[in-house]
């Protein structure tokens, strides 16, 4: 995967809106110092996403087929410190579950 981070505020905040559709092999990894409950927000972005929650390499959470355009508050009950956005259906694509550990 071609992964853009996401380490500043700056960053964080604009994520992938206002940008043009993923490639099947790109995506966005948002990273943290310490782990805490992350709630994202598809505003601004016009593509589905899957939304993966990692602590630790770890999944800890998934949110498939994000809702493009939309304000609805997306998270998971667990903490992370980490969370990758990829092209809606790159779960299923990559067969991710809560055994995948991110290298």
């Amino acid at each position: 995967l071609q992964l853009e981070l996401a380490t500043t505020p700056a960053t964080q905040a604009a994520g992938l809106m206002h940008r043009p559709p993923l490639a099947p092999d790109a995506g966005m990894l948002f990273v943290w110092a310490q782990p805490a409950i992350r709630t994202f927000w598809m505003r601004e972005t016009p593509q589905s996403l899957d939304l993966i929650f990692l602590r630790h390499g770890r999944v800890v959470g998934m949110i498939e087929h994000a809702a493009p355009l939309s304000d609805a508050p997306l998270s998971v009950a667990t903490p992370a410190d980490q969370v990758l956005e990829l092209a809606a259906g790159s779960v299923q694509r990559y067969r991710v579950d809560f055994s995948t550990r991110l290298r």
